[in-house]
């Protein structure tokens, strides 16, 4: 997903970079492995190339012997995913102490909900599209619905997107006109449904918008599985792409 906004700001020279250098930092499990990959064919294709892969430990603190290679081979971009929140908080707290001038993607960091008071001014420019939003007229509109008739505010990932499923699980069922498995599958596999949310269209085999067969494929905005792109900023998150929907405009901190 973060192909399309980062490519944007490449090309309409919001983002300067003064390399097309990149380096990838995630922990040592197997999402971390695949998450390396995954970011490493990411940025290749908006002309990056990744020097520095690095996988850490679960409980790594300690980064800045890390960051100095990176200041070292003047790396522009850094994209990182940890899933503890100490180590996540440290990694940015040693990036912003030391000043590497780079774009920074912080994928995973909003899923820990104290992630502003852990990381401080520190996550301020970080950019993530680790959440959905509602973000268009139809999906605020969802959510007012959803909070006047329940009393509480509606989680996009807890109720907007399991609404999404359901209602395209009994549009597949009405279509296919039976139970059986295999015809299911065949429907659904031959759907773009347009939900509130997202636009959901499943992979029969791995392509360069999904990684396994029967995944929902990435895409543009309500064309495909897509999160906005969110800048940190004092404790919140601001959309800066779709630029259709953005509440405020990318920033870059005076160094980079």
């Amino acid at each position: 997903m973060y192909v399309e906004p980062l490519k944007y700001f490449l090309d309409k020279g919001v983002w300067k970079p003064a390399t097309k250098v990149a380096a990838v930092l995630t922990e040592d499990t197997d999402y971390g492995a695949t998450f390396a990959r995954a970011a490493d064919e990411t940025v290749k294709k908006f002309g990056f190339e990744v020097s520095f892969s690095d996988i850490v430990p679960l409980d790594q603190t300690e980064f800045s012997s890390y960051i100095t290679r990176y200041q070292a081979a003047n790396v522009s971009l850094v994209v990182f995913n940890l899933s503890a929140p100490a180590g996540e908080a440290n990694f940015l707290k040693q990036l912003h102490a030391q000043k590497l001038k780079a774009l920074i993607v912080a994928h995973g960091l909003t899923w820990v909900s104290e992630w502003a008071q852990l990381t401080g001014d520190a996550s301020n420019f970080a950019l993530t599209m680790d959440s959905p939003l509602a973000i268009s007229p139809e999906q605020k509109a969802w959510t007012e619905r959803f909070a006047k008739k329940f009393s509480h505010e509606a989680s996009v990932v807890e109720s907007g997107m399991p609404y999404d499923y359901t209602r395209m699980f009994i549009k597949t069922l009405a279509a296919a006109g039976t139970l059986d498995m295999d015809k299911v599958i065949s429907q659904i596999e031959g759907m773009h449904y347009k939900g509130v949310f997202n636009g959901y269209q499943f992979a029969t085999q791995p392509n360069q918008f999904a990684s396994y067969p029967h995944e929902i494929m990435t895409g543009p905005f309500m064309q495909g599985l897509f999160y906005p792109m969110v800048q940190l900023m004092n404790g919140e998150k601001k959309v800066v792409y779709p630029v259709d929907f953005k509440e405020a405009d990318l920033r870059l901190p005076d160094w980079v």
